[in-house]
């Protein structure tokens, strides 16, 4: 059950072995040009500077020194122990986070707007597996669990975003059906965490319809999130996909508002921070392992569902692009972008960004993985 979210985080949002994520440089463009923030800044944030132990390459001191005075790169990779949270910077040094979490699949880091916290994900050993949610300081120490499923029917935590204020985590709960193996309803809850209080504020009637990928408009009001259709309660086969918002008090019985068309299968949407566009992506790496009928691109448009704008023009069988999300200053789309066939048949998955209008595409050296978010400085 659950396929197209459990599973397909295992193997079709990642794609590569362990082995492969050490491999020296790629050659494959240049690094991204994230603008560093000042060293003051950086510690302001809460940049690591003790880093756990890398499974990577080993930064010379010079390379170390710099990294401390930039923004990184959060994002899902596989490793020795099975799935896990990586900090990167554009230079190319990587180092593993979150070790002492009790799980070997942890993945879809979220940022505090202030760049200090990293929200993920961590699911169990179970078949189906259960999900948690955990928070961090921005170096991977300090991990809480903050959210489980502790009564039945939910199954899953999961998709952790944060809002604008810091004070609250959007999630998705996965439920599981009357028989205990179908897919019953999902839902997005408000997780208040001084109080550690769950609200529903919307909820699908049935394994019919399913909500992903939810993140907040910066006024706090709404948020953006994925919404799919399903041929059946297995949900291993999508439908349709649109881009949809919802209000963020509810009620529970909402009806998500569509900002684009099902039959366009849009997926893993972002807000841009001065929440005038949002950005998506077509035929979902989750929902289409492999490749769909259709070629998978990035889009922005309005939150109205006007000015619809394509920013990647990959055809059908050749790059795709996903899990796109706005760097803070809004000027930029980091995404992933995965080449090829290889590694087990998924595609190559590296972190790239592009300018909104499409141009400027840069890929970052020796990273493979998916769900990138660059840290905020503020």
């Amino acid at each position: 059950m659950r396929t197209n979210r459990a599973k397909t985080l295992l193997h079709a949002g990642l794609g590569i072995l362990a082995s492969v994520l050490v491999v020296g440089a790629c050659g494959q463009g240049s690094a991204v040009p994230f603008a560093a923030a000042p060293p003051s800044s950086a510690a302001a944030a809460g940049s690591p500077t003790d880093p756990a132990p890398s499974t990577g390459p080993t930064p010379e001191p010079s390379a170390s020194a710099s990294l401390r005075a930039a923004p990184w790169i959060a994002f899902t990779a596989h490793a020795e122990d099975g799935i896990g949270i990586y900090l990167a910077a554009p230079d190319g040094v990587r180092h593993q986070l979150l070790l002492d979490i009790p799980s070997g699949m942890i993945h879809r880091p979220d940022w505090s707007p202030d760049g200090r916290q990293l929200a993920v994900e961590a699911l169990g050993d179970e078949d189906p597996p259960t999900g948690s949610i955990w928070i961090a300081d921005s170096s991977g120490k300090a991990a809480q669990k903050v959210a489980t499923c502790d009564v039945p029917p939910c199954l899953q935590l999961a998709m952790p975003a944060w809002s604008p204020d810091g004070a609250s985590l959007a999630l998705v709960r996965f439920d599981v059906g009357r028989d205990g193996k179908a897919a019953g309803k999902t839902a997005i809850e408000i997780l208040d965490l001084a109080s550690g209080r769950r609200t529903t504020i919307a909820e699908t009637a049935d394994w019919r319809t399913s909500f992903a990928y939810p993140r907040w408009a910066p006024d706090g009001r709404s948020l953006v999130l994925e919404y799919e259709e399903f041929s059946d309660d297995s949900q291993a086969v999508t439908t349709g996909s649109a881009i949809a918002t919802i209000d963020a008090a509810g009620p529970r019985s909402q009806a998500p508002k569509l900002i684009t068309k099902m039959s366009g299968f849009g997926a893993h949407p972002d807000w841009r921070p001065d929440g005038q566009r949002i950005v998506f992506g077509s035929y979902g790496i989750e929902s289409f392992e492999t490749g769909g009928p259709g070629a998978s691109n990035l889009y922005t448009v309005n939150p109205d569902g006007s000015g619809l704008t394509q920013s990647t023009r990959f055809g059908l069988g050749e790059s795709r692009a996903g899990h796109p999300s706005w760097t803070p200053d809004g000027k930029r789309i980091i995404f992933t972008k995965i080449d090829g066939t290889d590694f087990d048949g998924y595609g190559a998955r590296r972190i790239a960004s592009i300018d909104v209008d499409g141009s400027n595409l840069q890929v970052i050296d020796l990273y493979l993985g998916t769900f990138p978010r660059l840290q905020p400085t503020r």
